[in-house]
This record gives structure tokens, C-alpha cells and sequence, in this order.
């Protein structure tokens, strides 16, 4: 499967955050890192941008019902990456949350309206966001795959396109993708994460390198 609006968005992505910007965080004291596994806080309103290291979104569904139930988890639903914003949003039904996926991720922020100093990144934000939307689109499409393995093959090599690292023999995913992470996004178990990944590594259609690092090899 290939992606073709992905290569434009690197070019986005390489000019989205500059010096300048970063400097200006940093005077007004909004710029923070953050460790592996750490919640990053956020709130609606507010932009953000990783700066470096890698974040992953998950969501929470608020039940409907006048009951809560405890069968309802969150769900990670995306990676974002340097050089990338997040826009948050919250309503009565889902809620989002913000987890270091690297350590020493750094993220800082700026209210929508500090953006007016600076028009042309404003414009960028936004068509990186609607990237960010197109994306979302694709893994939609990804997970309506009837296999539970179709689905896996196809979302390692879609993050392996979007971020992958060349590495001797192929290119891998450069954050620690975890089992109960792949379960999470499709909507599955670690058990069957598990078999399936072992399955493809039989297959060879996706391997691991530094023992650890979930990757596709060369074609």
C-alpha cells in the first residue's frame, strides 16, 4: 500500500517548528520534557507541538448510558512525531489523552491566538492538521480489513512509511511499539497480538531489530 500525500507532509513537518518559535516558548516558560510513559497534561484550546521524541493519543468513551460500565478502556488511536501539533478537543462523549512515547519527548504550547504573530505558520498548522486528518482516514481503512492480520501487516507498514528509520536489512519503527499497544489500536488482544506477530516474522513480512524495534524488511 502505498501513501502519496505522506512525502508533502515531511516538508511541512520540516518547516513547521523553527528556532524562532522554539526560543519564544521557551521565553514564556512553556516548553517541558517529558520521560517514556509519562502523561503529558493537556487541555482544549490549547496547541501543542512536540518538539522531539514521539506522543501517543489515546481516547476515553464517557458511556451514554445512566450507568457507567467498567468494560470500556482507552484506546490509542494515534502516534504523532516531532515536528507535529496536537490539537486537543474534549466533549461529553470522549476525552483525550497525551503519553510520552519516547524519553525526553519534548512538548510545548501556545494558545490558538498567540498564531496571529506569525501568519504563515498559522496557515502551516492548518494544513498539517488536515494531513493529520487524511491519516486517520487511512488507519479507518486499515482496520475495516476483515483479518485481524491484514489489519497488523498494514498498520506497522503504515507507521514504518510515515516514520521509519533505514536500518541493514530494512527500516524500523524508531519508538518501542509494545503488544498491549497493537491490541489497543485494533481493537484486540495481546494474545492474539502476540500469535499474529509471530506469524508474520515466519512470513517475513515485518522483523525486529535490536531485539526490540518492530520493522518491515527490504522488498
Amino acid at each position: 500500500m502505498t501513501y502519496p500525500f505522506i512525502s508533502d507532509e515531511k516538508q511541512i513537518y520540516s518547516a513547521l517548528i523553527t528556532d524562532e518559535l522554539r526560543q519564544w516558548a521557551a521565553n514564556h516558560y512553556r516548553t517541558r520534557t517529558f520521560f517514556r510513559e509519562d502523561k503529558i497534561p493537556v487541555r482544549s484550546g490549547l496547541l501543542y507541538f512536540v518538539s522531539s521524541g514521539f506522543v501517543r493519543l489515546e481516547s476515553t468513551i464517557q458511556s451514554i448510558q445512566s450507568e457507567p460500565t467498567d468494560e470500556l478502556v482507552d484506546t490509542v488511536i494515534a502516534f504523532v512525531g516531532a515536528d507535529q501539533p496536537i490539537d486537543i478537543f474534549e466533549t461529553e462523549y470522549i476525552s483525550f489523552q497525551a503519553i510520552a512515547q519516547t524519553d525526553r519527548t519534548e512538548i510545548f504550547w501556545v494558545y490558538w491566538t498567540d498564531l496571529e504573530q506569525w501568519s504563515d505558520l498559522k496557515v502551516a498548522v492548518l494544513e498539517n492538521l488536515q494531513y493529520q486528518y487524511q491519516r486517520q482516514l487511512i488507519v479507518r481503512s486499515i482496520l475495516g480489513q476483515k483479518r485481524t492480520i491484514d489489519q497488523l501487516r498494514l498498520y506497522i507498514e503504515f507507521l514504518v512509511t510515515l516514520y521509519g528509520e533505514a536500518q541493514t536489512g530494512g527500516r524500523r519503527i524508531p519508538f518501542l511499539l509494545t503488544h498491549d499497544h497493537l491490541a489497543s489500536v485494533l481493537g484486540t488482544t495481546r494474545v492474539t497480538i502476540s500469535r499474529l506477530i509471530s506469524q508474520l516474522k515466519e512470513e517475513e513480512k515485518i522483523c525486529i531489530f535490536n531485539e526490540q524495534y518492530i520493522g518491515i524488511p527490504m522488498s
